[in-house]
């Protein structure tokens, strides 16, 4: 902007006039790809949380309760906005692995009794339930995935559905932020089923519309002949599929196309935006991150016995007085 059109604006807001990156509702906000040494703050903050702590009188349970109910929580609010650095999540576990072994914001491997992988794991399979916050980074982030589809009163989220492509989760000028959204939206479409209304938000292909399964795993042969992987289902519909294909295809793809086209034939689109619907939804525009973040955790394991006989039943009470 021009000098002069800055001081205006300021004069005008009642604001100062900074560089970035700097602090907006307590998150750093930049122009570009944010630097490691943004997220320096909440490292900070860490330390001044470890040196308040008398850890010297306190037991591994002990320390384990202030690292889940303070240390896993401070960091919720950015990451249900941005990526934090792998780097600064390093740093953050150093100073929690070393307070939960040695009660010290630095200590040495030796004495770790447990690799840190599976401190980080849920009690159902063995863990002490501190968090991963890497998994718990993503899960939050596709919560926000989740509100750019779902929340239509939100007056940021109209703005952003207004300048990219929400379907695709594409954007020319939006940033390495989008760049890391989109690379969730597998993920996200993984968990997520639609109700079809007017088709513009919804892929063709990869999301789930119609059945169980998204039509790209349902007519593999066909998708591997597409050419247009990444319509959306009005498009899809508008064009009967016209277009969208190699000119010759296979016997297999070629019966696939019949029933595809069967199937778009009985398509009717509204006015109205289409509805993304999800086992893990905690309210219309809001999922429940804790439930997903135990999934990724999961991975197929079954519960483990003994952790469980450890972690869901009470000590018995003692008993006093004459028998």
């Amino acid at each position: 902007m021009d000098a002069d059109l800055v001081d205006q604006c300021t004069a005008a807001i009642g604001c100062s006039k900074q560089s970035f990156p700097q602090n907006y509702l307590g998150l750093p906000l930049s122009a570009s790809k944010l630097p490691q040494s943004a997220f320096s703050t909440y490292v900070d903050k860490t330390d001044r949380f470890l040196s308040s702590w008398q850890a010297s009188v306190l037991n591994n349970m002990g320390r384990v309760v202030l690292i889940n109910s303070v240390l896993d929580s401070q960091l919720v609010y950015i990451m249900s906005a941005t990526q934090v650095p792998p780097d600064v999540i390093k740093l953050i576990d150093r100073r929690r692995r070393s307070f939960l072994w040695s009660g010290n914001k630095e200590s040495s491997a030796a004495k770790c009794l447990v690799a840190w992988t599976n401190v980080c794991t849920t009690k159902e399979w063995g863990g002490l339930g501190i968090r991963d916050l890497g998994t718990q980074n993503i899960c939050l982030l596709l919560n926000l995935i989740h509100r750019l589809h779902c929340a239509h009163s939100s007056a940021w989220a109209a703005w952003i559905r207004q300048r990219a492509d929400i379907a695709n989760m594409r954007c020319d000028n939006l940033g390495h932020h989008w760049k890391l959204l989109r690379s969730l939206l597998p993920l996200y479409q993984a968990i997520t089923t639609v109700q079809i209304e007017d088709g513009c938000t919804t892929l063709f292909w990869t999301d789930v519309w119609n059945g169980d399964d998204a039509l790209a795993d349902r007519f593999p042969r066909l998708y591997s002949h597409c050419t247009r992987k990444d319509d959306t289902v009005q498009q899809a519909i508008a064009s009967n599929l016209q277009g969208a294909f190699v000119n010759r295809l296979s016997p297999h793809a070629h019966q696939e196309l019949q029933l595809l086209i069967g199937l778009i034939q009985q398509m009717t689109l509204s006015a109205l935006p289409d509805k993304r619907l999800s086992p893990f939804s905690r309210s219309p525009d809001k999922l429940d991150t804790s439930t997903i973040y135990k999934l990724l955790k999961a991975r197929g394991q079954p519960n483990d016995p003994a952790s469980t006989f450890i972690w869901k039943n009470a000590a018995p009470q003692s008993t006093t007085g004459n028998a």
